[in-house]
């Protein structure tokens, strides 16, 4: 049998309704990606703009031990341990020039009279380091690649969805025709 030329290959209705689907997951794949893009340009954007802001009203400054820190040892199995965070009584100028008083964080084991650099806020209390450019990257990656591994799970869930039900109905096709087709095959051996 000879084809016109330019026919398609794929002639059953399930040929193209696959394609058809194809066509659309791949729409889909295109937005997935520039959304995820946006999405990570506005997350690394947001994170910039909150490190800059945190920035703008807190200071680094420096804290002095008043007291050794406890000692405090992790197993990582038997053998290998390492010194962890804990706590420290230390005291620090606030931007008024008050002396302030409280517990920073430090290695187990720091000594008195260690200085350890802490971040304060504008009347001198204690308060965590501003937010990073590298936390801005990290949460631009993240914020993208669960918008594309979600696009992906729902292209891969489509697709495999439509490849089974695909194959249903050819199966059941191919039944049919055989059923029809079977008979006059026995009566006619040649």
């Amino acid at each position: 049998m000879r084809r016109r030329a330019g026919a398609s290959l794929r002639c059953r209705g399930t040929d193209r309704v696959e394609d058809v689907i194809a066509a659309l997951l791949t729409v889909i794949a295109a937005a997935g990606l520039l959304f995820a893009f946006s999405a990570g340009s506005s997350a690394h954007a947001d994170a910039g703009e909150r490190g800059h802001a945190e920035a703008m009203t807190r200071l680094q400054t420096d804290a002095i031990l008043t007291e050794d820190a406890p000692m405090v040892v992790m197993m990582d199995g038997p053998g290998a341990a390492h010194a962890v965070l804990t706590a420290g009584a230390a005291t620090w100028s606030a931007p008024d020039g008050t002396l302030r008083t409280g517990q920073v964080p430090v290695t187990s084991g720091a000594r008195k009279g260690e200085i350890r650099p802490i971040w304060i806020d504008r009347d001198g209390a204690l308060a965590d380091a501003p937010t990073s450019a590298a936390v801005a990257v990290l949460a631009a990656v993240i914020t993208g690649a669960e918008i594309l591994l979600l696009t992906a799970a729902v292209i891969a869930g489509a697709w495999l969805g439509t490849r089974r039900v695909t194959a249903l109905v050819n199966s059941r096709a191919w039944e049919r025709e055989w059923a029809a087709i079977e008979p006059q095959w026995r009566r006619n051996p040649r």
